[in-house]
């Protein structure tokens, strides 16, 4: 199963994934690897994705990167 963590409803096909670097790290193989197969399997349906690590989920830069 592939569930992302949020959607936007507004028209727009865009994926939040929030993720820990270091579970990505020892559970994925890596978090680059991890994100090619995301990157992957969404786009087959239109989807884009955001990713936002720890050391990113902050209001500044979540408005940022979606231009709210």
């Amino acid at each position: 199963t592939k569930i992302p963590d949020f959607i936007n409803v507004n028209g727009d096909k865009i994926a939040l994934e929030v993720f820990y670097r270091k579970h990505k790290e020892r559970f994925r193989g890596s978090v680059q690897d991890w994100k090619n197969e995301r990157i992957k399997i969404f786009a087959e349906y239109g989807w884009t994705i955001l990713f936002f690590d720890e050391t990113e989920v902050n209001e500044e830069n979540i408005v940022k990167l979606l231009k709210v």
